[in-house]
């Protein structure tokens, strides 16, 4: 970079958003890096960061924020373009608005990828587990989306989905970014809040809501139309009149709660019931994304008497080491 580039950080930024007037921006001094706070989250992720940014540098041009508060950087950026005496009136607002979209998206990006770069950090993987040949379309499809997400609860899984990308390139469905793009802070809040209610067997995972426990789920913050949204947006499916049933094998579950093993059976060939609501692909892959909350303590007591009083299961109960 030139001299009045000198100590602007690169390699981060959104060329979408119109790279001239952001190295203008950059000139202006409205960004600025913390070089030793980022080099030292890269140096304590190791291999799992320093792949990940060569792949999403490809992307946005550097990783800084805008120096102080956001109003403070559009304030001095605003000074700047009224000040320029060569600028219509005209041309003042449309820069003067530009300015303010490009600051708010770049922040927006800024902190989805900083949420990535955190979970990556937390991941202990060799190099070779990461994939270095991300798809580029989707990356770019979901900056650019990214760039319009501002709600801190739904940044929060735009980052987690962006580093599970990098982890397990398969396991993220193609619509992932469109179903993202829909959600509000409260349709997710509303998943955050189910997946409280999923039951685990091992890699085997599945939300456990009965319709006919209805009143349960809502005393909960479980309503009717927090699933219908929930469905709209593509993160999970319902069937209210035959519910849901697992394929299983043996067509036992095996679930752990407060040091006991609880065995479920199923007396029904099929498989296992479990309940009227069932994750989609999309709602699966954001569901190992997140890191659910634990479940409410009478969440267990309701299963409990739900299976030994339903002719379909079959529950025994056994002490066990806490894991």
């Amino acid at each position: 970079p030139s001299e009045e580039m000198k100590g602007v950080a690169w390699p981060l930024g959104v060329p979408a958003l119109g790279g001239r007037l952001i190295k203008w921006m950059i000139k202006q001094g409205a960004f600025t890096m913390d070089a030793q706070e980022f080099e030292a989250l890269v140096s304590k992720a190791g291999n799992v960061v320093t792949c990940f940014i060569p792949i999403i540098g490809k992307f946005i041009e550097w990783v800084n924020m805008p120096k102080g508060t956001e109003k403070e950087a559009v304030d001095s950026l605003v000074k700047s373009i009224n000040e320029n005496q060569t600028l219509s009136p005209v041309a003042k607002a449309a820069s003067i608005t530009e300015v303010k979209q490009i600051i708010r998206q770049y922040k927006n990006q800024h902190d989805i990828v900083e949420i990535a770069i955190k979970e990556l950090s937390a991941v202990d993987a060799p190099l070779e587990n990461i994939s270095e040949e991300t798809e580029e379309e989707w990356i770019s499809r979901f900056m650019e989306s990214a760039a319009h997400v501002s709600e801190p609860s739904v940044q929060l899984m735009w980052g987690k989905i962006l580093a599970n990308k990098f982890l397990s390139p398969d396991d993220t469905p193609k619509v992932m970014i469109h179903i993202l793009s829909t959600l509000d802070y409260k349709v997710a809040e509303a998943f955050q809040n189910l997946c409280r209610f999923v039951i685990r067997d091992g890699e085997l995972f599945f939300p456990f809501v009965l319709w006919e426990k209805n009143k349960f789920y809502q005393n909960h913050g479980i309503l009717f139309h927090h699933l219908l949204e929930l469905c709209t947006a593509g993160l999970i499916s319902s069937d209210y009149m035959r519910g849901y049933v697992q394929k299983m094998d043996d067509r036992v579950l095996q679930v752990s709660f407060n040091n006991k093993i609880y065995e479920i059976k199923s007396n029904n060939e099929a498989g296992l019931p479990f309940g009227n609501i069932s994750f989609t692909e999309a709602g699966e892959c954001l569901y190992k994304a997140i890191s659910p909350e634990a479940p409410p303590d009478d969440f267990l007591d309701m299963c409990i008497d739900y299976w030994k009083n339903n002719k379909e299961y079959q529950l025994t109960c056994s002490e066990h080491e806490e894991i």
